[in-house]
């Protein structure tokens, strides 16, 4: 009787041992499932809204000898140049540079950095699309992806990302990013920036003149300033 029920107590501690183990495989089969669904929403790329770029030459946009030469100089992660993009720059584009009075071009920069790479690494990999003639679509894929500052929004393999949903060549893009051979023009948009003794973003530079447009310009005001810009122009 007493062997019975050991023997008795040995099954049902079996079978505790078992239901436990059952137990850890399906918390160990959800922590995975989660992981991989948590993956693949941080691998997912919004598409930006669609629009239209004529005269596309790399980061600049619409004729080269347009009266007016309007710069923007720009950092991808900063939410005020998002909204120049969500708000203005389309704005700008329809009635100034196709329409060949305004001549624009963005200047990006690595401002934003803290404790990450992430604007510099953005503004590299927009430069690397630029090579493609790709970079307007690009920017605006970025800036519809921002999610924080030096977050990760920004990581490689997200810029990555964001060249494939717009069908980019991918080797050759990757191969230009790897290379971190677009720093130079990264520091050269800053040195522009600096010569203008700007240090904020966004900015504005009219035909290579001073003062520059320091912070956020709504449309109303930029209009004024290239409606002057370009009546001066046709005086001289």
């Amino acid at each position: 009787m007493d062997q019975s029920r050991r023997q008795a107590r040995l099954e049902r501690n079996r079978a505790q041992q078992r239901r436990g183990q059952l137990k850890w495989l399906v918390y160990i089969s959800i922590a995975a499932v989660i992981v991989v669904v948590l993956l693949i929403l941080a691998n997912q790329v919004k598409p930006a809204e669609a629009r239209t770029y004529q005269q596309k030459d790399g980061t600049s946009i619409g004729d080269p000898n347009a009266p007016v030469h309007l710069v923007e100089i720009a950092d991808l992660q900063c939410p005020f140049c998002h909204r120049w993009y969500s708000e203005v720059e389309q704005q700008i584009i329809a009635k100034y540079v196709d329409s060949g009075q305004v001549y624009l071009t963005i200047e990006v920069v690595g401002f934003l950095d803290s404790g990450t790479a992430e604007s510099t690494q953005a503004a590299e990999a927009a430069y690397c699309a630029a090579d493609q003639n790709m970079f307007w679509e690009y920017h605006g894929v970025v800036y519809t992806n921002q999610a924080g500052e030096n977050q990760g929004a920004f990581r490689d393999d997200r810029l990555l990302a964001f060249a494939n949903s717009l069908g980019l060549d991918m080797d050759a893009f990757r191969s230009c990013l790897n290379s971190n051979g677009k720093n130079a023009d990264v520091l050269a948009a800053e040195d522009f920036a600096a010569s203008h003794g700007i240090d904020s973003v966004p900015s504005f530079v009219v035909n290579d003149q001073d003062p520059p447009y320091i912070g956020l310009q709504t449309f109303d005001q930029l209009s004024a300033i290239l409606d002057a810009a370009i009546a001066a122009a046709g005086s001289n």
